[in-house]
């Protein structure tokens, strides 16, 4: 086998191995689908891994299966891109993912007709082009939603898009002998950038503290707070004496009064996402991406805070329902138990019902004002 083929067939199965790996630690469905179109990939069956063995599928036949093939791969790239930048797909997704898939269905069966069988560039069209939106999309998610901006990092989604582009231009390209071992040796490049990419990513995502960890929590506890007021009696200095992580809806100027520089707020909101000030580190992020949200506060505690803040939850419920909130909720502690850090949450329980607040209480230890009155640090 020639190094560029080999070097694109081991390009292929790390990625595979690292998305895999990334959807093992994380369990969302993002992954999964990215796992699974990666899987295809890295099984190209005709040029990567029969071809060497001297096996060849009849000619006619292996094409037809390389277009369902790619684009299958086109329509999971696009459905872990949705589930990474919404965590959930809405109706309207599925609806277009299926007329997609439809759409292609009928394609297949168009250019299996023979009166097509002789425009290479037509009958590749289709499928190539959602192969290629499936990893620009992907590409820019990644970017704009889960990757830090960390130039190793950000290999994989220019990777992607490079990678994308590359394929979009494929039933021209494909035609000129000339252009198709430059076209290889381009692709092989592009997935090796991916691949470097996705190993910082998944393997190597933790970075050193900004600052040295201050005063902590003297107690590790996880938690709720049923008003602010006794919040603020017990914890009348935390984001201050705290590396903190704080998830709130509090108005934001009332907020820098008592948070330091240092500390990294996620301001829950529908209106805008993306920094808010360069000042503070505060970010805007949407409701209804909490699978985001928990990866993104998971990647802080592993770099040394250690106190988590919450009092959006109630907005949570309103935007995706008490049992997804509920369950947030449950894995942000779990995250937090196992980085040693607290969490504390404030909770207006009276405006849940009774199996809610008994679902919180089993897991989470509600503050009672008349069992203790001293402060917790």
């Amino acid at each position: 086998m020639e190094l560029i083929p080999l070097f694109n067939l081991i390009s292929r199965w790390i990625l595979f191995l690292m998305v895999t790996y990334k959807f093992y630690r994380e369990k969302t469905e993002g992954w999964f689908f990215m796992a699974f179109a990666f899987l295809l990939d890295a099984l190209n069956p005709e040029v990567l891994l029969l071809e060497p063995l001297g096996v060849k599928l009849i000619k006619e036949a292996a094409f037809v299966v390389n277009m369902a093939v790619s684009s299958l791969q086109g329509i999971l790239l696009l459905m872990a891109a949705i589930y990474l930048s919404k965590s959930r797909m809405s109706m309207r997704d599925k609806l277009k993912i299926g007329c997609l898939a439809f759409i292609t269905y009928l394609w297949l069966f168009l250019i299996s007709i023979q009166s097509f069988s002789s425009n290479f560039t037509f009958r590749t069209s289709l499928p190539m082009t959602l192969y290629a939106i499936g990893y620009i999309y992907l590409g820019y998610v990644l970017y704009r939603y889960v990757l830090r901006r960390d130039m190793v990092q950000l290999l994989l989604p220019i990777g992607m898009v490079g990678l994308g582009v590359l394929n979009l231009s494929y039933p021209y390209t494909a035609t000129l002998e000339w252009f198709v071992p430059h076209g290889l040796a381009l692709g092989t490049l592009l997935r090796a950038l991916m691949t470097i990419g996705a190993i910082k990513f998944v393997l190597f995502p933790i970075l050193p503290p900004e600052e040295e960890v201050k005063g902590t929590v003297s107690e590790k506890r996880t938690i709720i707070f049923e008003n602010f007021e006794d919040f603020t009696r017990s914890f009348p200095d935390l984001f201050r004496s705290n590396n903190a992580v704080i998830i709130t809806r509090r108005d934001i100027n009332a907020l820098k009064k008592e948070i330091d520089r240092d500390d990294v707020v996620f301001w829950v909101t529908k209106a805008y996402e993306g920094t808010m000030n360069g000042e503070y580190r505060i970010y805007a992020i949407s409701p209804t991406k909490i699978d985001i949200l928990i990866d993104l506060i998971n990647r802080e505690l592993e770099k040394g805070y250690n106190v988590v803040y919450i009092d959006a939850f109630e907005y949570l419920v309103v935007e995706n329902g008490f049992e997804a909130a509920a369950k947030f909720l449950i894995s942000l502690k779990d995250r937090v138990i196992h980085n040693n850090a607290s969490l504390i949450a404030v909770i207006s329980m009276n405006a849940l019902d009774l199996k809610q607040r008994k679902l919180l209480e089993n897991e989470f230890e509600v503050f009672k004002r008349n069992h203790r009155r001293e402060p917790y640090l």
